[in-house]
């Protein structure tokens, strides 16, 4: 999958494109059954410390973990390094040398949203020769899609710069939409939107982002977004996935690298993996980089705990509460 000259300046200018998933749909399928498989009753992820309201029916892998049993399980990686997703990531990124940093499923409550921000963390300001700010992915994959009614995105186009129209956003410098939220949102901002229990304020020149399953988002890592309050009665079932280039002879923090994949995915699961896939999981180069320090805490952590693996060893759910 290549984008035309249209896309790529579309891209460019906006930071942010819908297009159609390059994979069959039954692969889609099979990742609202793997969730199927797995669900559990919604008080038991809570009891085991879910992440925030991003996890409704999908327990942490171990409590107060972010991760649950299918974030870079077999189907949801043959998606995410699917041949013409890395295809598209480089040609976005203009190099060849692109590594997945990872992916994750969110699963937003019924009647939580998320607020304005970026996701965006690293100051470029000293890094001429980066660019970009990752591509990231974001496939709606539930039956529902995403809607306004489950809490669909909502972004600003064109965010994903600085003012001057030449950098990407650094997170060290202030923008006119920290100055437009200032502006918009209430004198200390209300609890309730604090919490995600309502939505963000309106922007203007926002964009809702409805989107089918069978429809790709593709945008800027640095460009501000939020969600609608998800008013069903669901949790509405998205994954997405950051792409990077490679920064080599560089501090560990500016490589951005959250996990060496050898340490994570099981055997049968590294086994079914092609060559292009483990070129971009730098699975043969696990030496030749280092953790980004941001991710120590969670390595020491959940190193040796944290497993993903192919659909035979999914833990079954159970639907009742504790």
């Amino acid at each position: 999958m290549r984008l035309d000259a249209q896309q790529l300046d579309e891209y460019s200018r906006q930071g942010w494109l819908v297009l159609d998933a390059p994979w069959p749909r039954a692969l889609t399928e099979a990742l609202r059954t793997a969730v199927d498989a797995v669900a559990v009753h919604p008080q038991v992820v809570r009891a085991a410390g879910g992440h925030k309201w991003t996890h409704h029916t999908l327990a942490p892998q171990m409590p107060g973990s972010y991760w649950c049993a299918l974030d870079h399980s077999e189907d949801f990686m043959q998606v995410m390094l699917h041949p013409e997703i890395v295809e598209l990531a480089r040609q976005l990124e203009g190099t060849e040398d692109v590594f997945f940093r990872n992916g994750g499923i969110n699963q937003l409550r019924p009647q939580r949203s998320v607020l304005w921000h970026h996701d965006y963390k690293m100051d470029v300001s000293a890094l001429p020769d980066i660019t970009t700010s990752g591509v990231e992915f974001m496939h709606y994959f539930g039956a529902s899609g995403a809607s306004r009614a489950n809490g669909c995105l909502r972004l600003i186009p064109a965010s994903h710069r600085l003012p001057d129209g030449q950098r990407y956003l650094n997170p060290r410098d202030p923008t006119r939409f920290d100055e437009l939220l200032a502006a918009h949102r209430p004198a200390g901002a209300a609890a309730d939107m604090v919490n995600g229990l309502v939505a963000d304020v309106e922007l203007p020149g926002e964009v809702s982002v409805e989107l089918s399953p069978d429809q790709l988002l593709v945008r800027s890592n640095s460009i501000f977004h939020a969600s609608w309050r998800n008013e069903t009665a669901e949790g509405r079932l998205m994954h997405h996935w950051l792409y990077r280039p490679r920064v080599r002879d560089r501090p560990a923090s500016e490589g951005n690298h959250r996990f060496r994949w050898g340490e994570y995915l099981t055997p049968r699961l590294l086994e079914r993996l092609t060559d292009e896939q483990r070129q971009v999981l730098l699975l043969d180069e696990s030496d030749s980089f280092e953790i980004d320090p941001a991710y120590n805490a969670e390595k020491d952590r959940e190193g040796g705990v944290v497993r993903w693996g192919v659909r035979e060893e999914l833990p079954l759910g159970r639907q009742s509460a504790l």
